[in-house]
């Protein structure tokens, strides 16, 4: 898309000791510094996201030196700065890799409950933060980093079902609910993205 000029990260600054959200411009107008600082406190920021139009970003935000520990999805719009949660259940689910849809109205991501830790599943939520989580995909073992389709039909994802403690690629049909394995080696592999 047309914001491939935009690279997201998070860094720790002089400030903080926390990781901070981090947005750069590869080709900033004339005089525009194309570094800019999306959150500035003392939550960590972590697997960020920028969303399909470059309007908003979405990271994980870990709190966990609070009384009330919580690691959620906050999604960040980049002009304002301004933080709208979007999931809000605290410590009992540890939520990570955030994956915008095409549109930019959802949010994918794997989230792991805080009495089964290893045991990620993977879930949908509009990405302004109303309604409830959907589970999309379900099992015993550990499914993280899901990446949608274009189209939105097929999420790919790691997982370890195999049981020898290797990740592999797995494909999930989302309107027929067939899963297939689309690696198998002794490596562990990862998904990136989907490309045409």
């Amino acid at each position: 898309g047309p914001f491939k000029q935009y690279v997201v990260f998070v860094a720790r600054t002089d400030t903080r000791q926390t990781t901070q959200v981090f947005l750069l411009n590869l080709n900033p107008p004339q005089g525009q510094d194309p570094l800019r600082q999306l959150t500035d406190d003392e939550s960590t920021y972590t697997d960020p996201a920028l969303s399909p139009d470059g309007n908003k970003v979405i990271a994980v935000r870990s709190n966990l030196n609070t009384a009330n520990p919580s690691i959620d999805l906050v999604n960040i719009d980049v002009s304002t700065k301004a933080q709208i949660p979007v999931t809000n259940d605290g410590a009992s689910y540890a939520e990570s890799s955030p994956y915008y849809t095409t549109n930019g109205g959802q949010v994918l991501y794997a989230a792991e409950p805080s009495n089964q830790p290893g045991n990620a599943d993977i879930y949908l939520h509009n990405a302004n933060g109303s309604g409830s989580s959907v589970l999309v995909y379900q099992s015993a073992a550990n499914d993280i980093i899901p990446v949608l389709s274009p189209d939105g039909r097929y999420v790919a994802f790691a997982s370890n079902a195999v049981g020898d403690g290797r990740y592999d690629i797995y494909i999930y049909d989302r309107s027929t609910e067939t899963l297939s394995q689309l690696t198998d080696s002794p490596d562990n592999f990862y998904p990136g993205d989907w490309w045409q």
